[in-house]
């Protein structure tokens, strides 16, 4: 019998990525309401590929870090902390040669809440990153002999801003999840980086129980995304989605769930250059539903 003649041209060129890295934490109580964190980390990151294409070695990269922890009161504690940025990455530059890691400064202060005997959370952070060498592509700008995007070191990128979150149940019918979040990030000479991306993000979802039944409803927005290519620029204009749900529990065992996501069938980009497409645009998920029959022994 005959052979077939199998086709591994287009197979993957085997490789592997490995990570090691030691923890070092130390927990300290400065004052009773007082609490210092602190610790490092010290990684190895190696790369191989068999054709030894893009082998790569980090070895004893420290990244420290350090917290405080303020109780004001019963429910509500203040925080602060500190810690370094070490990432190595996987873009090219046009010539064909890795981009250095992305190396920066993490800073974060915050405040957090918990009330209703701790069935009810909240949290207010506010943060600032800034990294170098943090890859940014090159608009129609191809890898030298190959078909990928090109991509050039951004330095001095600065991104801040908030979050928000409040997540548990106000009674013990009633839940809440509701998340805000809202950044800026610049490269150095104060253009807008990674404007593909959604400035601020926004989900709220309540779920109500009534004896065996239970239904809910949530929102998920986001702001306006521009990706700019050498066709032009792309822009995808700040968008809303409406989900719902409703649960019946027949019995012990058994229980019936209806979802319908997308309500009012919107139309929208989930995601615009996303996988460095200079046109990439994925449309979202319309308007769909799922009844799910699910049965516990």
């Amino acid at each position: 019998m005959a052979k077939p003649n199998l086709d591994y041209s287009n197979s993957a060129t085997p490789d592997k990525t490995v990570q090691t890295g030691i923890y070092l934490v130390g927990k300290f109580s400065l004052l009773d309401s007082l609490k210092l964190v602190t610790g490092a980390r010290v990684s190895d990151w190696e790369y191989v590929n068999e054709e030894g294409n893009g082998n790569r070695e980090f070895t004893n990269e420290v990244t420290p870090y350090i917290g405080l922890v303020y109780d004001i009161d019963k429910n509500h504690s203040i925080y602060t902390s500190y810690t370094d940025i070490f990432n190595p990455q996987d873009k090219q530059s046009a010539s064909g040669s890795y981009l250095d890691p992305i190396e920066g400064k993490n800073y974060e202060i915050g405040v957090k809440g918990e009330y209703f005997d701790g069935r009810l959370n909240a949290s207010l952070s506010i943060f600032r990153i800034e990294q170098d060498n943090v890859a940014q592509k090159i608009p129609g700008v191809k890898v030298i002999g190959t078909t990928k995007d090109a991509y050039e070191m951004a330095e001095g990128v600065t991104s801040k801003g908030f979050e928000f979150d409040i997540a548990g149940a106000i009674t013990e019918a009633w839940s809440i999840n509701f998340g805000l979040a809202n950044f800026e990030a610049k490269e150095a000479n104060g253009d807008k980086y990674a404007t593909h991306v959604s400035r601020t993000t926004a989900n709220l979802f309540t779920k109500y129980k009534l004896n065996s039944l239970s239904f809910g409803a949530g929102l998920n927005y986001k702001s306006k995304q521009e990706n700019k290519t050498k066709y032009g620029t792309i822009t995808q204009d700040a968008y809303i989605i409406a989900n719902a749900m409703a649960n019946y529990k027949i019995n012990k065992n058994l229980n019936l769930q209806l979802n319908v996501n997308n309500i009012f069938d919107k139309d929208y980009y989930s995601g615009i250059g996303e996988n460095g497409s200079d046109n990439s645009m994925v449309y979202g998920t319309p308007r769909n539903a799922t009844l799910t029959l699910q049965y516990s022994f």
